[in-house]
């Protein structure tokens, strides 16, 4: 076991250093737009809400902060109806964990 150990350090190395020059690129994208910067502070401000988090929001949801109420309820409301979707698609709910290469829920057999 030692030996797979000594072998895949550097390349977990490699890794890490991928993924610190991703964040480092994602957070001078951030800096270097005021909007994207205040949107992120506050997503930060919610308890739980992560530099990730904040960032995958900012990125993902680029209507945060300038959707309407009602554009907000929209989606809200959207994401609820594909969440009901994928509970009453699986047998299980939550689904338990998946293999990798594995459908995250198969489908139901009942009749």
């Amino acid at each position: 076991m030692f030996a797979a150990a000594s072998l895949l350090a550097p390349l977990l190395e490699a890794l890490d250093a991928k993924v610190q020059a991703a964040d480092d690129a994602i957070e001078v994208g951030i800096q270097a737009d005021p909007a994207l910067r205040r949107r992120r502070e506050i997503i930060r401000s919610v308890p739980g809400c992560g530099p990730l988090t904040a960032a995958s929001l900012c990125a993902e949801l680029p209507e945060l902060g300038s959707a309407t109420p009602a554009e907000a309820a929209s989606t809200a409301a959207a994401a609820s109806a594909v969440a009901a979707s994928i509970r009453a698609s699986c047998s299980t709910w939550p689904p338990p964990p998946r293999s990798v290469g594995t459908r995250p829920c198969a489908p139901s057999t009942r009749v």
